[in-house]
């Protein structure tokens, strides 16, 4: 579980991406393999890294929390998205 940020960043905030500290980990493991892509609530995101946002925090702008409707303060459950796997393969 991690709790919002507020980017400030120019070339993030318009991004529609949310970001995560280099150093945060899911699951265990170190969040270094990219694409990465996140799950919150019933929502999909690219995830980029960003040394501004602190351990523990994912930082979005203001519209993506508006539209999950979470607050600055809130712990919010995020999990890593890995998809379907590719559908020739099964």
């Amino acid at each position: 579980m991690l709790t919002p940020f507020a980017i400030t960043k120019e070339n993030q905030l318009h991004s529609g991406m949310v970001y995560i500290n280099p150093g945060q980990e899911f699951a265990g493991k170190p969040a270094t393999s990219f694409p990465l892509y996140i799950r919150i609530k019933s929502y999909i995101y690219t995830c980029g890294l960003a040394e501004e946002v602190p351990l523990e925090k994912v930082g979005m702008n203001k519209k993506m929390r508006e539209l999950l409707r979470v607050t600055l303060g809130e712990r919010i459950e995020i999990e890593l998205y890995e998809g379907p796997g590719d559908p020739y393969l099964g």
